[in-house]
């Protein structure tokens, strides 16, 4: 007979939890990049309306 290992038993949802902790983080900050993006967006439209730029049409890209 085998001597029991001591200490906690390996608990195995673990990596699970883990790997869903890991990819909530990278989803939160690629919603934060994302966000950002149309901000900037958003912004560079505003001046060249200001400026008398005319955009390109998202529609007319091929």
């Amino acid at each position: 007979m085998a001597p029991q290992r001591r200490g906690r038993k390996a608990d195995p949802a673990r990596p699970e939890r883990e790997r869903i902790a890991q990819l909530e983080r990278e989803k939160a900050r690629l919603e934060r990049e994302l966000a950002q993006a149309r901000l900037i967006i958003d912004v560079q439209k505003k001046v060249a309306a200001l400026l008398g730029i005319p955009m390109a049409d998202p529609t007319d890209e091929k």
